[in-house]
């Protein structure tokens, strides 16, 4: 069986192998590649990405492909003519039984039908843009977003927490809604993803796929003898409000009269 995933991350092992930073996100999709080695030897795994054109490299059985970067036209609402033919031309030479979309949040479910050429598709949820984009931001007050507002960044960036709900609420949650209405079959795993997907699309089909995590996770264990008295870690809050880091922060804050030593540590994906 031939099954064509596109994901909105380069896989570490494929990063590293055509010498780009290796960056430990989505690490559910790197669990599954090697489930899918070990478990499933059958499958004709492809799988295509964004970044720089002409990778093109078989590991341990698996295809992995760039496909260079989409040209976006009318403020990011339709992609280029001339990378929906690459695109086209591209699944066509592959020739999957199956295209599976790794989240509804990305640009992969915005193309059009044309690119599927009748094959069929399911897309996984990572996470709903429409029932987040309300709480992009974490329910900051405006002083608070303005205390560590920093003008150069945004100036060189055009990046800022405001802009960041803008483009969540009405350029995003729009586009997924779209997708929602065309693709017909969609993995989840939680009620809150079998919620949207009726609201959203309730005449598709719902599939609920439970996730793997990295080895990591099975194989590490706690030792007593290392753990840190009133130390807390957290591996999810640093990339924007909605993760809500500013909360667990004021939460330590309370405890800081009980617990003196208390520490907290965030970690954060640096690119």
């Amino acid at each position: 069986m031939r099954v064509l995933w596109f994901t909105n991350v380069i896989l570490p092992e494929f990063a590293s192998r055509i010498g780009l930073a290796q960056i430990n996100q989505n690490g559910w999709l790197s669990a599954l590649v090697e489930a899918i080695r070990v478990y499933a030897p059958g499958i004709d795994l492809t799988i295509a990405c964004e970044g720089p054109c002409g990778n093109d490299v078989v590991i341990d059985n698996v295809r992995f492909v760039t496909l260079g970067y989409l040209h976006w036209r009318y403020w990011r609402t339709s992609v280029d003519q001339i990378d929906l033919e690459r695109i086209r031309q591209f699944v066509k030479e592959v020739n999957p039984d199956l295209i599976h979309l790794h989240g509804t949040e990305g640009r992969w479910v915005t193309l059009p039908e044309c690119v599927w050429d009748a094959r069929p598709v399911v897309a996984s949820i990572q996470g709903v843009i429409n029932g987040c984009a309300h709480h992009y931001t974490g329910d900051l007050l405006p002083s608070e977003i303005h205390s560590f507002w920093n003008l150069p960044n945004m100036l060189l960036t055009r990046w800022s927490v405001y802009r960041g709900a803008k483009v969540w609420e009405f350029r995003l949650a729009p586009q997924e809604a779209q997708a929602f209405r065309r693709i017909r079959h969609f993995l989840g795993r939680t009620t809150w993803d079998f919620a949207w997907t009726k609201y959203l699309a309730p005449d598709a089909t719902y599939h609920t796929v439970g996730e793997i995590l990295r080895r990591p996770f099975y194989d590490g264990g706690r030792n007593a003898s290392t753990i840190v008295s009133h130390s807390i870690f957290c591996g999810a809050a640093a990339g924007y409000p909605l993760k809500g880091g500013h909360w667990l922060i004021k939460a330590v804050a309370a405890l800081k009269d009980k617990y003196p030593d208390v520490q907290l540590r965030i970690a954060n994906s640096q690119r």
